[in-house]
């Protein structure tokens, strides 16, 4: 999965449809267990690494 692709900005709010997951509690879902953290707090992060 290749999610850092997906624009940071639009992580909170990203159209789950539109990288192909049914919903978007299963995008979460997928997205943490890939990841490590929701792609909230990925988001949070990213920005604060850029200060």
């Amino acid at each position: 999965m290749e999610f850092y692709r997906i624009n940071v900005q639009m992580l909170p709010k990203v159209n789950f449809v539109e990288v192909g997951y049914p919903d978007e509690y299963y995008f979460s879902k997928v997205f943490k267990r890939n990841v490590g953290m929701p792609p909230r707090t990925y988001a949070d992060s990213l920005s604060k690494n850029k200060l």
